[in-house]
């Protein structure tokens, strides 16, 4: 997740250096099948043990074999090694099985070619985690395909160092030639659509009657269902049976609201529960009105379990038990339903279905949903990894999930034994239009909150708010790493490091060791020179300043050597082009290649970063024409509910990501300070709790907790696939944001949230090597390997130094009739400015965005406010 260096002006498409960039691929089907074909056999289809040759495997590119004795041992060069298998013949899905040690950056990937598609392409494609650790693993890696295939290509690293293979083989599954790809289910019959996936006719039977489907073809059949005596909730099964297979089955519960039935009543305040007494399924009634249904309680894949109520039931709890179900207790207090559940093996439940249109969804961490949108859509990504419905428990970053409807706003949260989420919209599991969520587990306790709709006011940042909340809060902060004083050496080590520094003694942005550097030429960044004073107290020779370089900007150096002025008119400047860029309606636009898939052609994260720039120059200098049009963009994007957007440099501009988080809570948060204007400081608010779905709100490995996603997508719809991997530097912008909300809002603690964010962006530090000091673009949660590109450690500090309430870069003060832009804090009292500098040092202040004082410090200075000119 590399960021280019310096901040484009809005309207500009910036790519990222080296980006390939090819052609975007056609959309996947949706929805999925979320029950695979059973599996009938497996065989070998190919083995190779690299004992003295390659036995046919060759080098593409991006790698060079070292030796092949025991093992084959392969350098890895670049950032996309290539190694192609010999011919083999594989007709169905198939497994590639490989040991392997490495020190090499992961993950991998498996490519499989067919004879009318003789190359690599990103649908024929699936990646797997590696560990990066120079030991030996062995990898199971499921390639889903329904044709031909050819020929493998294995990608076992994204970036260089060594890699050992031992052996690779190639297992044949033999699927179930019949799929039952959707059922669905009407007042008088089910529908199911059927396929043959084999390359001769096949004949089945369905309720005693023959049916036969040609090769490759589909088949919808009709299963009438009974007018009269269905229960409120009833299983619907479809059964095929063909000679010499086993039979396939595929059942889903139905609602069937008319239906009679003996409900027991749990009453909390708004919500109403009833539920079924067989324990079969529960209605979810606010004020009265359905919203929802739990259906079934339990699901055992196509079975419902017989449950039998335990004592006698109250007006507030009912408890069950039944085969395999040790406890099933459902409570209601006030609006939120609590369900426990012990089993003695995994069951799902409670598949909770909430009714209307969806206004907003989210899984945390793998679905951030907007109005009308789809989970496990190709918007984002595309490949086996857009299918998310059931995703890795570490991909997830909190435990709880929700869906905002036209209908009520229902979300759940859960504890115990870290069960498997599930989670679909529209839900394409019993292929209703409701949206469904569920636990996988033999142990769980959740609690289903049900509130208003979207159009009564709810919003997600209310169900994350709650799901943080009832969770206790946001975890505890782990210690640092390091020592203050020692975390400042590591970095300053890292700002005059072999790699970081250049010849000339400018610096780059960001690197691959020994391999690429961005920019190609070191430069005298601001943001750089910035940090250096503040870890040294000394100003670093330079010839001149270019504005930018790290992810928080800090132009505190202009002010240290007498280059105020510079900086006014380069602010002036790009305060020009922004409102030149901005369009009439406050908006920015962005019509560039990763526009595709999106509704519009803007978008949170294009439009938050030019409002709060706008603003940024409006506080500091008085510039009405900035805050008119800050204010303008500020309205515009009151229509927006997700994220997204802000890393178009290689992301779709749909994407859902947390820097756009940041951008939107700085804009309107400063909106609020300019104008007071409570409206945009709850907005402020709701995009930092926005934010939060991306942190890691737990952790089971050294670095995990308050990691920080970027964005649930993969670069360029394809790779790598972002989602649950943790890029920390986007996090730290968004912890910079949280510092401005912080002293407005205690909706949550947002200090704490950002001490987690910078304490977690220190752990991913490199210690030692060329790269000591610099911070790893990105995390492998599960080698917990560090990847570069590595980064400049500027924003860390400057994060640092706010948590430590000292001075990180300009500080501005406003009072009722002046202002005051310095390098240091400072306090007005009347017409008398009070600076807190450093004794000794020469500096610059800007009066009112207009008039530059240099002052020599006394330590405190104090600086008389001559009466504004004109006025403000």
């Amino acid at each position: 997740m590399f960021s280019p260096p310096k901040k484009p002006f809005p309207g500009v498409a910036i790519t990222a250096l080296f980006l390939l960039v090819e052609p975007a691929h056609s959309a996947s089907p949706w929805p999925p099948n979320p029950w695979p074909r059973p599996i009938l056999s497996e065989r070998a289809v190919a083995a190779w043990e690299f004992r003295d040759n390659l036995q046919g495997w060759t080098i593409e590119k991006h790698a060079r074999t070292i030796s092949v004795a025991d093992s084959w041992t392969l350098d890895s060069l670049g950032i996309d090694p290539i190694l192609i298998s010999p011919p083999v013949a594989a007709e169905q899905r198939a497994t590639v099985r490989l040991r392997m040690k490495m020190d090499a950056p992961g993950p991998g990937q498996i490519f499989w070619m067919t004879p009318a598609f003789p190359h690599a392409s990103e649908d024929r494609r699936t990646q797997f985690n590696t560990n990066s650790d120079g030991k030996w693993h062995e990898y199971t890696i499921e390639c889903p395909f329904d044709f031909e295939v050819s020929r493998f290509r294995v990608d076992p690293a994204t970036g260089p160092g060594r890699v050992e293979i031992d052996w690779i083989r190639i297992e044949q599954r033999r699927l179930h030639p019949l799929e039952i790809a959707s059922l669905t289910v009407t007042p008088g019959s089910a529908q199911a659509l059927i396929r043959n996936h084999s390359k001769a006719s096949l004949q089945f039977r369905h309720q005693g009657r023959a049916h036969v489907l040609g090769p490759g073809s589909s088949l919808e059949i009709r299963q009438p269902r009974p007018a009269n005596g269905r229960p409120a909730f009833e299983r619907v099964q479809v059964r095929l049976e063909s000679e010499g297979l086993p039979p396939v089955e595929r059942a889903v519960v139905v609602h069937n609201p008319e239906a009679p039935a003996d409900w027991q009543r749990l009453r909390g305040e708004r919500l109403t529960v009833d539920v079924a007494p067989d324990g079969s399924g529960a209605r979810l009634l606010r004020d009265k009105q359905p919203v929802g249904v739990i259906a079934p309680l339990l699901w055992d894949r196509n079975a419902v379990p017989n449950l039998t109520p335990v004592g006698a039931p109250t007006s507030s709890a009912i408890t069950f038990r039944g085969e395999s179900v040790r406890h099933l207790k459902l409570s209601i207090v006030a609006d939120e339903l609590r369900i426990v559940f012990r089993g003695e093996r995994e069951l799902e439940g409670p598949v909770v279905r909430v009714f209307g249109g969806l206004e907003q969804g989210l899984l945390p961490g793998v679905e951030h949903l907007g109005k009308g949108e789809r989970s496990s859509s190709d918007l984002d990504l595309h490949g086996p990894e857009r299918v998310r419905h059931t995703p890795p428990l570490d991909h997830v970053t909190m435990p709880m999930m929700a869906f905002v409807t036209d209908r009520a706003s229902v979300a759940m949260l859960w504890w115990g034994a870290r069960p498997q989420p599930v989670f679909t919209a529209p839900n394409f599991f019993e292929n209703t239009p409701d949206h469904r969520m569920a636990l996988t587990g033999t142990n769980w306790n959740a609690i289903v909150r049900v509130k208003g709709s979207f159009t009564e006011g709810e919003r997600l940042a209310d169900a994350v708010r709650w799901g943080v909340k009832k969770s206790g809060g946001l975890p505890k902060v782990q210690s640092a790493p390091r020592s203050p004083e020692a975390q400042f050496a590591l970095c300053l080590r890292g700002m005059n490091g072999p790699e970081l520094k250049g010849d000339n003694g400018g610096w780059f942005h960001a690197l691959v060791p020994g391999n690429r550097y961005s920019p190609e030429k070191p430069r005298f960044f601001a943001d750089h020179l910035s940090t250096m004073y503040r870890l040294t107290g000394k100003v670093p020779d330079f010839p001149e300043i270019v504005p930018g370089g790290a992810h928080i900007d800090n132009d505190a150096i202009y002010f240290l050597t007498g280059r105020a002025d510079e900086w006014l008119q380069r602010d002036k400047r790009m305060t020009q082009n922004l409102i030149v860029a901005q369009r009439p309606d406050g908006s920015y636009r962005y019509g560039g290649k990763y526009r595709e898939g999106h509704f519009e052609d803007t978008s949170s994260g294009q439009c938050a970063r030019p409002a709060w720039l706008l603003l940024l120059r409006a506080k500091r200098t008085g510039d009405e024409s900035a805050l008119r049009a800050g204010v303008k963009t500020l309205e515009f994007m009151k229509r927006f509910r997700t994220p997204r957007g802000a890393q178009v440099w290689e992301c779709p501009l749909h994407a859902p990501d947390i820097l756009a988080a940041a951008h939107l809570v700085r804009a309107y948060t400063l909106g609020y300070e300019l104008t007071g204007n409570e409206e945009y400081l709850k907005l402020a608010t709701r995009w930092a709790l926005n934010g939060v779905p991306f942190v890691y709100q737990w952790g089971d490995r050294p670095i995990m907790q308050y990691a920080t996603i970027a964005t649930i997508c993969a670069t360029h719809w394809k790779a790598p696939v972002w989602i649950g991997r943790p890029v920390q530097w986007c996090g730290i912008v968004y912890a910079d944001a949280l510092l401005d909300l912080a002293p407005h809002d205690t909706t949550l603690d947002w200090r704490r949230l950002a001490e987690g964010i910078l304490v977690s962006g220190e752990q991913q530090q490199y210690t030692e090597g060329g790269s000591a000091g610099l911070l790893a673009d990105s995390l492998i949660l599960k080698s917990q390997k560090l990847l570069p590109f590595d980064i400049n450690p500027c924003a860390l500090v400057s994060l640092r130094l706010r948590l430590n309430n000292a001075p990180a870069g300009l500080e501005t003060t406003v009072s009722q009739t002046r202002r005051v832009v310095a390098p240091f804090p400072v306090a007005i009292e009347g017409e008398t400015a009070a600076i807190s500098a450093r004794k000794g040092v020469r500096y610059q202040v800007v009066i009112d965005g207009q008039r530059v004082v240099e002052i020599l410090s006394q330590g405190i200075d104090k600086l008389p406010l001559d009466p504004p000119a004109g006025g403000l």
